[in-house]
């Protein structure tokens, strides 16, 4: 499973970033990819990509789940800045605080992509978040947003919601795929019974296979591998599977990220797959509020 609030681990990632930074990582997917991180160090990168001229997009996505003051000074000045808005609204994932739900609605003021907002709910179970999804699929407008904000939610009410938008899905052919891509990725990070058995009945589907395996991101269990061993029979590309071991910080994953990258993965692919982006700060988030209600 993935470490809570592991300092060491958030320490041994940056260093390891930092190497594949040198080796050519892609700076685009490396600062989307700090999505979490909120030390000294993280924001030391972050400025150094700002003044290297990387896309500020990637940059603001990348303070996914961050709830400083800094963090909120930087949304404010590229907002400012006229940085695209819908990555803004990402950049809140996994907050649910007075101040990110009044950015929220501000930037729905402002006429941000509706969508945007909602795939930022990631992690959220509370009452304002199920309300926002509710009036969403109401609409009609499901598309990603919906199923992709359920990352990280295993209560009853966002299997409910799974449920019905694969039997909404169904009435339609064409799309049938794509939403049963999104509703796959909507189980990231998730490890129970149900999980698994829907993962194991889309995998029967068209086309899931790379899908499924980015759903086991923050997964270290013994199913969790055997799956992305599994995808590796089936031919799902290296790049997929190293995705899928962001957050884990076992011997075994470290090893999986070493192979591949002398195997040829790609140094920002593999990036994606250490900490984690905006998907994983959703897990962190609900895993939080699951310890506390325990």
């Amino acid at each position: 499973m993935i470490k809570e609030n592991d300092q060491e681990f958030q320490e041994k990632a940056l260093d390891y970033i930092q190497t594949l930074l040198y080796q050519g990582a892609n700076k685009d997917l490396v600062a989307e990819n700090l999505a979490g991180l909120d030390s000294d160090r993280a924001w030391k990168m972050r400025e150094d990509f700002l003044a290297q001229g990387v896309d500020k997009r990637w940059i603001i996505s990348g303070l996914a789940g961050l709830n400083s003051d800094r963090a909120w000074k930087m949304r404010e000045e590229l907002l400012f800045q006229g940085v695209n808005k819908d990555l803004v609204a990402l950049s809140l994932s996994g907050l649910d605080s007075d101040r990110a739900w009044d950015m929220r609605q501000d930037l729905l003021s402002q006429g941000i992509h509706k969508p945007d907002i909602v795939r930022g709910l990631v992690g959220l179970d509370s009452d304002r978040a199920w309300k926002m999804r509710e009036e969403f699929f109401s609409k009609g407008t499901v598309k990603e947003s919906v199923p992709l904000s359920l990352i990280g939610l295993d209560s009853d009410r966002a299997w409910d919601m799974r449920k019905r938008i694969l039997s909404k899905i169904y009435t339609n052919l064409s799309t049938q795929e794509l939403y049963q891509n999104w509703v796959a990725q909507s189980l990231t990070g998730l490890d129970s019974d149900r999980a698994w058995k829907m993962r194991e009945n889309l995998l029967l589907r068209k086309g899931t296979r790379n899908s499924i395996t980015q759903s086991l991101a923050g997964l270290d269990s013994d199913r969790a591998w055997d799956m992305r061993e599994r995808m590796l029979s089936y031919g799902v590309n290296n790049n997929w599977i190293v995705k899928s071991l962001a957050g884990l910080d076992s011997d075994r994953a470290w090893d999986m990220r070493e192979n591949f990258l002398s195997q040829g993965a790609d140094e920002g692919r593999v990036a994606q797959g250490v900490y984690g982006d905006y998907t994983m700060v959703g897990v962190r988030k609900a895993r939080r509020d699951k310890a506390e209600q325990e």
